[in-house]
């Protein structure tokens, strides 16, 4: 995680963009909030998609673990066939086919070794909640209203812990917000920027 962080000031660093508001989504959320933790001043806003500021659990590391010996065992594809759908709301899956099936194939490509150092990044990450009260700069929360992994009464609690921060419950989501319900994704983030940058 901390290699991904790195290559995240890396861009800002290489295209001289000045102050971004930085959005991310998922595991992105998890580089975003890292990312503001170790340098915030870099950033003028956040935006947080459908993750969460805690480090795994037990539990969880004990699945991401699974996870690369199911990958050893069979295949990377096979992993991400299991895998994606349970991202998103069930009818979205139809209602959403061609999204859905873009993301299920680019997927499905992605490389083992990469695959798996993905699943070992959330595994070692380390958990940003202590920092949710110090951030200074203005934050969006939006959360799939049937995320199964990032449900929104986990995401709603750690929105209350950012005191500049404002919280929706995305409709007719799930974990993929934004891919699920874009117009509804894209009217509050068109919204925060317009505050951000006024």
């Amino acid at each position: 995680m901390e290699d991904l962080v790195d290559d995240l000031f890396g861009v800002i660093a290489k295209t001289g963009v000045t102050k971004p508001v930085i959005c991310g989504l998922s595991m992105g959320g998890y580089i975003a909030l890292r990312g503001v933790e170790k340098e915030e001043k870099y950033f003028s806003g956040l935006i947080l998609c459908d993750t969460k500021s805690e480090s795994d659990s037990d539990a969880a590391k004990l699945k991401r673990a699974a996870g690369i010996k199911f990958i050893n065992e069979n295949s990377g594809s096979q992993f991400t066939a299991a895998f994606v759908p349970e991202c998103f709301r069930p009818d979205s899956i139809i209602t959403r086919e061609k999204e859905y099936l873009k993301i299920l194939n680019r997927s499905s490509k992605t490389s083992l070794v990469g695959l798996k150092a993905c699943l070992m990044a959330m595994a070692s990450r380390t958990a940003t909640t202590p920092y949710l009260d110090k951030i200074k700069i203005p934050t969006l929360v939006l959360c799939g209203e049937e995320d199964n992994f990032t449900p929104p009464s986990v995401m709603h609690e750690m929105s209350a812990k950012i005191k500049h921060s404002e919280f929706h419950i995305i409709s007719n989501a799930g974990h993929m917000s934004p891919i699920e319900n874009p117009g509804e994704v894209n009217l509050y983030i068109s919204g925060f920027l317009k505050k951000v940058f006024i």
